[in-house]
């Protein structure tokens, strides 16, 4: 508090200026000689960042009571202020909305930055008294109830008894104040997650249980010792976050650490109750395409600012615990609605001169609604959450099922799969990641994470400059007949919406090697004409003069991209092969054959370069989510009846209808035995899936065991609730996970 009573913020730190370049004009001019007057005009307006911004957030977030302390950032354009700044170029465009909204401001295009001209020099960086009095806070209290540290790593943490360091950090007597720091990696020999000075101060023994980390997974991905993985599963980001933090010694003892996904998610560590739970967007992960539509800074900030504002309430009420989780749900929405709306480009400067601001407003409006309706009990639906198991508490054998949100979920609730089929996924999976890949759903941790590597590995070689002579980059895909394989790659790669032409060739009804070259020829008109060709190489595995006959054949195309016919090499291009076994199901399956070796297996493997092994609709060993997978499938193709769904988007089919589909022991096609049961029910003038709209037992018996199928039409009635009594449990349920922090 200062000395009046009052309660105080204080908040300092690496400040960053952001020079952006803005052009209505739609495509640049493209003469890079030509004269200046005949180019398009554009306008340099300054965009404030780093402490500066984040003390113009919290200013609009602090409660009555709280007075905020923070040095005078000046004017970015008088000369005598402009050594004060670390800079940063960026190009501006006006971006298409995602919605049906105007136009919006986003970055597209980052030039780079630059470091203040002195290192955190000052008025008279020649007279080491006279240092950092650019930064020295005008009554700064020496008692704050919290002071927040911007530390992108550019100098402010290096100073050794710095005076624009606020009072309370110098000082080590009394209680210490809350301090959250807002921890970058920084640039140079340098960089790291709390280094230097400042963080020796911060973390001493006396502060730990009040100290408050803010950092991003980007920046710990800069740590070469550690492993974060990025875009494969929300599970294997958290749990390779939680091995990081309790590898960061004294850094994991502070109070809360916060590791921040962007616009998509969090990840809270709460020492005290030794408790990870993750905040995360259920339908996206980091570099979602929903972002991609130009960047923004500032995501960071707003969430330290949102903490910030929890800790004032806190402090304005001790016996009410800092609700930390409320304020990461409330950042993440904020940060949403501040993307949506992008930057004003008409702000002004505090001297008045044309600038570029972030959407301060639109942020603190939607942190302060958010944080009230969740303080009564309300919750969104955006965001799930979840508690993250510590490795101690999950088996490390390299043969134990992995630990996913939907096994934690699907635990807790017998009758999960029914209510995907009646009431939805969204319905009945609130807290569980989704993945969705075009036309293709699934909610199985295994089937996202591979069918985000491989997404990531077609993305990276779309990507990267094309050679003279490019390979194509070759992966397999197994699966049991009817598993859905063609099906699966060609909504994967619909979901990457590049200019793509699929072909699929089925090496089965090959006749000889002169059939796979004219397919080698397709493949290189295909790429000729512009289009990236897709090929699919059905049944791979067939018998051609031998056993794996035809693997030998893809070798020298796979190595050097090329394919010779008689004594000409023809270049193949760009193009991605899939491999779908036939007669082998699995990875294990296929390297494990007696003529693997033989057949020149282990060089055809050395040139792949990732798989995915489909599980399909049938339980296999092990298989916990078979059921769930039935679910979705069968919901999938109810949705194309709309007769069949009520005006809230509940499916009316028949319990035991219901029933059979997901229990039949098994397809005897797999997907496409299921399938064709809904395709040759009467359905199209149907209001109900009822019994009577089931086929004959005659045709029924093509894809399953007729009398199995039909004892569980008949048998009892399933666990599922109605959908308002079951939504209640949901939300109860819900509540009782989210402990507020």
């Amino acid at each position: 508090m200062t000395s009046s009573g009052e309660h105080c913020i204080v908040i300092s730190g690496d400040v960053v200026v952001g020079w952006a370049l803005t052009s209505t004009a739609k495509e640049p001019s493209g003469d890079p000689v030509g004269k200046w007057y005949d180019q398009d005009k554009v306008k340099v307006r300054p965009l404030e960042g780093g402490a500066w911004l984040l003390s113009s957030i919290i200013q609009k977030l602090k409660p009555p009571g709280f007075c905020v302390a923070s040095p005078d950032w000046g004017e970015p354009f008088d000369d005598q202020n402009f050594n004060k700044y670390n800079h940063y170029f960026a190009t501006l465009k006006n971006f298409e909305p995602n919605k049906d909204k105007d136009p919006v401001w986003r970055q597209s295009l980052i030039q780079g930055y630059s470091r203040r001209p002195v290192p955190c020099g000052g008025i008279n960086p020649s007279s080491p008294e006279n240092q950092h009095l650019d930064y020295v806070i005008p009554n700064d209290p020496a008692n704050p109830d919290i002071v927040v540290i911007e530390d992108a790593g550019v100098g402010y943490r290096d100073v050794h008894d710095a005076p624009c360091w606020p009072r309370s950090i110098e000082a080590d007597t009394g209680q210490a104040p809350w301090c959250i720091i807002e921890a970058g990696y920084g640039a140079g020999s340098g960089g790291g997650i709390a280094r230097g000075e400042l963080w020796a101060r911060l973390s001493s023994e006396s502060r730990l249980d009040r100290l408050i980390v803010v950092t991003t997974a980007e920046d710990l991905r800069h740590d070469s010792k550690l492993e974060i993985s990025k875009n494969l599963s929300w599970e294997r980001t958290a749990e390779d976050c939680v091995h990081a933090i309790l590898k960061q010694g004294r850094l994991s003892r502070c109070r809360y650490f916060v590791i921040s996904f962007g616009p998509v998610g969090a990840l809270l560590y709460d020492h005290d109750q030794d408790d990870f739970r993750l905040h995360f967007e259920r339908r996206n992960m980091e570099d979602a395409e929903t972002y991609k539509k130009g960047g923004m800074w500032g995501f960071t900030t707003t969430l330290t600012a949102a903490i910030s504002m929890a800790l004032m309430e806190h402090c304005k009420n001790p016996s009410s615990p800092p609700h930390i989780d409320t304020a990461i749900e409330a950042a993440l929405e904020a940060v949403r609605a501040g993307y949506e709306e992008g930057y004003n480009i008409n702000g002004k400067t505090k001297g008045g001169f044309p600038a570029i601001d972030f959407p301060i407003q639109t942020v603190t409006s939607e942190i302060k609604r958010v944080s009230k309706e969740m303080t009564k009990g309300g919750e969104g639906d955006t965001f799930g959450q979840v508690h993250i198991p510590k490795p101690t508490q999950r088996s490390d054998s390299a043969r134990a099922p992995k630990w996913s949100m939907l096994g934690e979920w699907i635990s807790q609730d017998t009758a999960t799969a029914e209510k995907v089929v009646k009431y939805g996924i969204d319905f009945a999976l609130p807290e569980v990641p989704i993945g969705r890949y075009a036309g293709l759903v699934t909610v199985d941790r295994k089937e996202i994470e591979s069918y985000e590597s491989i997404r990531n590995l077609v993305r990276a070689y779309w990507n990267r400059p094309v050679t003279r002579n490019p390979e194509p980059v070759s992966i397999a895909v197994f699966g049991a007949p009817g598993s859905g394989k063609s099906y699966a790659v060609k909504q994967v790669v619909e979901s990457l919406q590049l200019p793509h032409k699929f072909l699929e060739f089925n090496l089965s009804q090959f006749e000889s090697v002169t059939d796979l070259l004219s397919a080698f020829h397709v493949i290189r008109d295909i790429g000729l004409r512009g289009e990236f060709p897709v090929a699919f190489w059905d049944e791979f595995d067939a018998f051609h003069e031998r056993d794996l006959g035809w693997v030998r054949h893809f070798l020298y195309p796979m190595q050097d991209g090329k394919f010779r016919q008689g004594e000409i090499e023809h270049p193949i291009g760009r193009a991605l092969f899939v491999f779908a076994g036939g007669t082998s199901h699995s990875l294990d399956a296929f390297e494990g054959r007696h003529d693997f070796e033989a057949a020149k297996g282990p060089d055809f493997m050395s040139r792949i370069r990732g798989h995915v092994n489909l599980l399909g609709t049938n339980s296999g060993k092990g298989d916990r989510y078979h059921v769930i997978r039935r679910a979705i499938l069968l919901r999938t193709w109810l949705e194309k009846f709309p007769k069949l769904m009520d005006e809230k988007g509940n499916a009316d089919i028949d319990d035991g209808v219901l029933r059979a589909f997901l229990h039949v022991p098994r397809y005897k096609h797999g997907v496409r035995s299921m399938k064709a049961i809904v395709e040759t029910s009467s359905l199209s003038r149907a209001s109900q899936f009822g019994r009577s709209n089931l086929p004959a037992p005659g045709q029924l018996a093509l894809h399953v065991n007729a009398r199995d199928f039909m004892s569980l039409v008949r048998t009892g009635e399933l666990n599922a609730q109605p959908a308002k009594q079951s939504g209640e449990n949901r939300r109860q349920r819900t509540r009782s996970n989210r402990k507020r922090k």
